[in-house]
Formats: C-alpha cells, structure tokens, sequence
C-alpha cells in the first residue's frame, strides 16, 4: 500500500519567522493567535503543483490571470480606405482655390464612408440601380445617418467642381466642409477600431 500523499503549501516569508519566534518560546502559537505551521506545511509545493485554498490559512487564494479576448483587427481594405481619406484630407488643406479644396475634402469624406461599409459590409440593393454611397452609410451605420446627410447635399457641387463650374463654391463653404469632413474621418476612425462613436 502505497503511503499517503504529502500535501504541500506555500507561504509567505513572514510565516517562517512567525513561526520559528513561537517555538523558540515554547508556545505552539504565533502572536496573531494562529497555531504555528509545521514543517510539511511550509514546504514549497513541487513544480507543477499549485498550492491549496487551505494553506492561506483563512486567506482567499489569489484568482488566477486572465486575459480577455484580442480585438479582431480590422479588414485591411476599411484601413487603406481610411488612410486614403487622411491622407487626402491633409492634401485638401493645402489646396490653393476653394473649388479644389471643396472637391478633395469632400471625396475624402467619401472614402471614410467607403471604410465603413467595407468594415460592415453593403446592405443588400437586390437588382435595382446603383446607390449612393451616402444612402448605403445611412443603413450600415445609423449612428453617422446625420454624416451621411450632410454630406449627400454636398455631392452636387463636388460633382459641378469635377466638371469645371467652380463659381459657386465660396472660401468659407471650403474651410467649413474641410473641418467637417475632419471631425466625420475622427468618428470614422473610432468605427474602424472598433469603439463608439
């Protein structure tokens, strides 16, 4: 017959000098009152081998780390969709004519909107004839429908300035629609990644 297994314990450094203080003054108690351990039960648990709840001595053993489940990373189309839409962005900035910088930071804009719905995935159009990007945003995500809005009534002009009619375009409507068109790529950003806008 085999002999019992040996149960194992560790414990803190403290508990050693505890208990070696008790027995040098013939008392089987510590000064906190608890009994003082003996040697098995201050010996280190093998390795592979994990302490039990009893040898904390009234202590709840410490919970085990556990890591939480990684992000899924973004489609990489969404994220070169949205660089494009920085970058251009940025290049919009600069433009000279209000017309030119009407007309990039407006398709900007359009390719965040494009990281959306590839991040999301189109709503199903069935066979009827194409729709605009701004609709299809609208549906995919309805926390930026206001977004979409705002910019659908802009594709007009961005459409007259592509064909050469820049007169209606005024420089404060270019500066305004850049700033927006900033703040929009921000909350796109925080789609793409995965937070709420």
């Amino acid at each position: 017959m085999s002999a019992p297994a040996r149960k194992f314990c560790q414990t803190d450094p403290t508990s050693h000098a505890t208990a070696a203080a008790g027995a040098s003054a013939g008392s089987s108690a510590d000064p906190t009152g608890e009994p003082a351990m003996s040697r098995d039960e201050r010996s280190p648990a093998p390795r592979g081998q994990t302490p039990s709840v009893a040898c904390y001595r009234g202590r709840r053993a410490p919970r085990p780390f556990r890591v939480g489940p990684e992000r899924p990373r973004p489609p990489a189309a969404a994220l070169a969709l949205l660089e494009q839409a920085q970058q251009g962005l940025l290049h919009a900035e600069g433009l000279p004519t209000p017309a030119e910088r009407y007309a990039s930071a407006h398709q900007s804009a359009l390719r965040g909107a494009a990281a959306v719905l590839a991040l999301r995935g189109q709503p199903h159009r069935g066979r009827r004839k194409p729709t605009s990007a701004w609709v299809l945003l609208a549906k995919a995500a309805p926390e930026l429908r206001e977004w979409a809005a705002f910019f659908a009534e802009g594709a007009k002009t961005r459409h007259a300035v592509q064909a050469g009619i820049t007169r209606g375009v005024s420089a404060e409507a270019a500066d305004d629609l850049v700033r927006r068109t900033g703040q929009f790529l921000d909350l796109v950003e925080s789609v793409v990644h995965g937070a709420r806008p």
